[in-house]
C-alpha cells in the first residue's frame, strides 16, 4: 500500500499512475525471470530431464510433466496471467504449470493495475476537510461488492474448502481453474489491505488513540478471527456440509486477512506489545529481504528434489525423514534466494532508486521553515 499514499501525497494520479506502474514491473521481473533461468539450469542439468523421467519412481512422471509444462508454459509466467492461460490441456494436473505458485503473483499485480479505479476516489478524499466520506464510501463498497462476488462464485461453483480424494480430485484441472486461481475470489483480501493502507495513511500525524477496553477487545476479536481461519480446513474436514464448505470459500482469506490488518495497525501506533517486539526483532531482517526469493524457489526445489530422491527417502510416514527433507529444501530455497537476491534483486532496486532519484538522502527529508 506505501506506493498508492505516495500518490495521496502528490494529488495527482495521472501523472502518478505511470510511475508506479513501472516501479512495480521494475521491482517484480528481476527476480522473477532469475527464477525462471535458475528453474530452467536446474532442470536442464537433472538426470532424466531431457527423457522426461526423473529418478523418483512414481514421482518421475511427475517431475517429468513439470518439465514439459516450464518448456510451454514460462511466456504466461512473465505476462502475469499464468492463473488465465493455461498451457496444459484440461485434465492435467497443476504440475504442469512452469513455477506454479506464481500465480499469486498474477492475482497480485492484477489486482495491483486495476486499483487506479479506486484510487480516484482516495485522491479526491486526500485532503483534510471534505472528501474523506467519499474516499471510505469507495473502499468499503469495492470490499462489500468484491465479497459479495466472491460469495456468489463460491456457492455457484460449490466446490469444497479443503481438498479431499473423496470430494475432487487434488490435482483437479476445473477445480484450480475455476475457483483457486481466480482473481475475483482473491479480490476482498487486496481490498482489505487498501483500506489498511488508507488507515495509516489517515493517521500519519495524528497517531490513533484507542482506549484499553477498545484494544482488548480487538485484541480478542482479533485471536478468534486467526482461530476460526486457522479451524476452517478441520471443520470441513469433520463436516460435509456443502454450504459450509462454499462459506470458507467466501470468507475465509477475509477474515484472515482482517486479523492481520489489525496486528498491523496495533504494532505501527504501539499498542502490540510483545507481539510487537517479537516481529519487529532483528532477526526476520534478513528472512524478509529473501522472501520473495524463497517463495518464487520453494517448490521448483521440492518437486526438484522428490524427483531426484528415491520413493522411500520422500515418504511422509517417516517423520524423521520428512523433518529432514524439510530442512533441505529449506535450506537450498534459502541459499538459491541469497545469491539471486544479491546479484539480481539488489542491484535492480539500486538502479530504481537512482531512476527515482532516492539516492538524495537530503532531499527525501521535510523542508522545515
Amino acid at each position: 500500500m506505501w506506493p498508492f499514499t505516495k500518490i495521496l501525497e502528490r494529488g495527482s494520479l495521472l501523472r502518478s499512475v505511470p510511475r508506479l506502474y513501472l516501479g512495480r514491473l521494475v521491482r517484480l521481473y528481476p527476480v522473477l525471470i532469475g527464477a525462471l533461468a535458475l528453474q530452467a539450469l536446474a532442470l536442464q542439468a537433472t538426470p532424466g530431464a531431457r527423457r522426461g523421467r526423473g529418478r523418483g519412481g512414481a514421482r518421475g512422471p511427475v517431475f517429468a510433466q513439470y518439465v514439459a509444462g516450464c518448456r510451454r508454459g514460462w511466456w504466461p509466467v512473465l505476462l502475469f496471467v499464468q492463473n488465465l492461460v493455461y498451457t496444459c490441456s484440461p485434465g492435467e494436473d497443476t504440475y504442469s504449470l512452469c513455477l506454479d505458485l506464481s500465480y499469486y503473483l498474477a492475482i497480485d499485480t492484477q489486482l495491483f493495475f486495476l486499483s487506479p479505479l479506486v484510487l480516484v476516489c482516495l485522491v479526491e478524499g486526500a485532503g483534510e476537510s471534505g472528501g474523506a466520506r467519499g474516499a471510505w464510501a469507495a473502499l468499503f463498497a469495492a470490499l462489500a461488492g468484491s465479497l459479495a462476488l466472491a460469495s456468489t462464485i463460491s456457492f455457484y461453483l460449490n466446490l469444497p474448502f479443503v481438498l479431499s480424494v473423496d470430494i475432487v480430485d487434488p490435482l483437479s484441472f476445473d477445480y484450480y481453474s475455476q475457483y483457486y486461481f481466480n482473481t475475483l475470489l482473491r479480490s476482498p483480501p487486496y481490498f482489505i489491505g487498501m483500506i489498511l493502507g488508507y488507515v495509516l495513511h489517515r493517521s500519519r500525524k495524528e497517531p490513533l488513540v484507542i482506549s484499553k477496553k477498545c484494544r482488548i477487545s480487538l485484541w480478542l476479536t482479533c485471536g478468534l478471527l486467526l482461530a476460526l481461519a486457522g479451524a476452517a480446513p478441520l471443520l470441513c474436514l469433520r463436516w460435509q456440509r456443502p454450504w459450509l464448505h462454499n462459506a470458507c470459500n467466501a470468507a475465509a482469506r477475509s477474515v484472515w486477512a482482517s486479523a492481520v490488518a489489525w496486528i498491523v495497525v496495533a504494532c505501527h501506533h504501539n499498542y502490540g506489545g510483545v507481539v510487537a517486539w517479537f516481529l519487529s526483532l532483528a532477526a526476520w531482517r534478513p528472512l524478509s529481504r529473501l522472501s520473495y526469493a524463497v517463495y518464487l524457489l520453494h517448490v521448483p526445489v521440492l518437486k526438484l528434489s522428490a524427483a531426484l530422491a528415491t520413493a522411500d527417502t520422500v515418504s511422509v510416514r517417516d517423520d524423521f525423514r520428512a523433518v529432514k527433507n524439510f530442512f533441505f529444501i529449506f535450506t537450498v530455497s534459502t541459499a538459491l534466494a541469497f545469491a539471486l537476491t544479491v546479484a539480481v534483486e539488489l542491484p535492480a532496486s539500486h538502479l530504481l532508486r537512482v531512476l527515482k532519484g532516492g539516492n538524495n538522502k537530503v532531499a527525501d527529508k521535510p523542508t522545515t521553515e
